[in-house]
């Protein structure tokens, strides 16, 4: 992704336990693995923001709260108007008008 000059920036954890995986977390986002997975995915920004929001840390774990581990790294939208990551239970969509916002239901 580009080492330190990408989104992520520098590492701020050692790869740590997660619930169902394993996570690092970065100066500007994530990078999370399932059990079982055949590669991690990174989550930053305005929808790392959000995602982290929603329930990260619940019951003082690291997990990936109602949305799940990630599924694939963020992309553009097809239009090229914003951004969208892919989770196990939804996805979070950025646009520059309206900001981070979940649209729940499986992917």
């Amino acid at each position: 992704m580009g080492w330190e000059l990408c989104p992520l920036g520098y590492p701020v954890t050692d790869e740590s336990d997660a619930v169902g995986g394993r996570y690092n977390d970065f100066q500007g986002g994530t990078i999370a693995w399932k059990n079982g997975a055949g590669e991690a995915f990174a989550v930053y920004g305005a929808i790392g923001g959000l995602w982290v929001a929603q329930g990260k840390w619940e019951g003082g774990a690291w997990n990936c709260g109602r949305l799940g581990f990630p599924v694939a790294d963020e992309a553009d939208t097809p239009d090229g108007t914003g951004r969208f990551s892919r989770f196990e239970n939804g996805s979070i969509y950025w646009t520059p008008e309206r900001g981070a916002y979940i649209v729940p239901g499986a992917c």
